[in-house]
């Protein structure tokens, strides 16, 4: 964890609350806001999996974040959506967006490395962008895993090692560790949006610089374990070239959409080091 974080920040619900996403809220729900992660992300990722909107009216879905592709999921004619986020600040402004409004989803504040999942509960567990900000991404994803109902899928965006975009990332977190936390935040929004801190660069680069946990691993291990854990990979996206270390190739993410097609006592299960913090 950075040295000279702030008292608002030492944890990753406080990050995100104020000074990434939360920064940037009206902004993401609003009418454009909404319908842009509808169909750029919420629609497409559906399709890179497969899933037709006849075959989402079926599906209970699970989603980790800000809560807008929660609604982006509803939109588009899931059956129900229960939303998680480790930020307490997110939740409570995604039930403030949702009162009075009669949908059939729930929003829970939970870190998914403590709190306990329904075991098999869900068609479809969506985690973007959330799984390498777990502070143990093996505890985290296995939780995540078990809830996903047998012969269904979970769609996993991970940050990858081993490319040139995180090496510069990992310097620069470096030299922001001698900039507290609350100085860089408003001499950002200085810099590139005269003062305004509700702009998507502050938002991003306070996600890549100040985050607690960022652990990063290459794609053969989310492939590995997943594969422990009784899935299969269905798809993917921006997984080739594979290998361990591709500065110049490598994209800087990936996408493993996969399925559940054997059962394993996950609570049980031994993994070894794989996606572990240490590793």
């Amino acid at each position: 964890m950075n040295k000279r974080l702030s008292r608002y920040t030492k944890h990753t619900s406080d990050l995100y609350g104020k000074y990434s996403f939360g920064n940037i809220y009206d902004k993401l729900f609003s009418e454009k806001g909404l319908e842009d992660t509808k169909i750029n992300s919420v629609l497409r990722d559906l399709k890179s999996s497969d899933v037709t909107l006849e075959k989402l009216k079926k599906y209970h879905v699970m989603d980790v974040g800000t809560g807008r592709q929660a609604y982006g999921f509803l939109s588009l004619g899931a059956k129900a959506v229960d939303h998680y986020d480790i930020s307490k600040d997110h939740v409570k402004r995604f039930k403030n967006f949702l009162r009075d409004k009669e949908y059939p989803i729930t929003s829970t504040n939970a870190n998914l490395c403590e709190y306990k999942l329904p075991v098999e509960k869900y068609d479809f567990v969506y985690l973007s962008g959330i799984v390498h900000h777990f502070e143990n991404t093996a505890v985290g994803l296995k939780n995540c895993a078990e809830a996903t109902k047998m012969g269904c899928k979970t769609w996993v965006h991970f940050y990858r090692s081993g490319t040139l975009y995180w090496l510069i990332v990992q310097m620069m977190r470096k030299l922001a560790e001698y900039e507290e936390l609350e100085n860089f935040f408003l001499s950002s929004a200085l810099i590139y949006a005269d003062g305004d801190t509700s702009n998507d660069i502050t938002s991003n680069l306070m996600d890549d610089l100040y985050v607690p946990n960022l652990n990063l691993y290459p794609p053969s291990e989310y492939r590995e374990f997943m594969a422990l854990c009784g899935f299969e990979v269905c798809a993917e996206v921006n997984i080739k070239p594979e290998g361990d270390l591709n500065l110049l190739n490598a994209y800087h993410t990936g996408i493993f959409v996969f399925k559940r097609v054997r059962k394993v006592c996950l609570s049980k299960l031994d993994t070894g080091k794989l996606l572990m913090p240490e590793n």
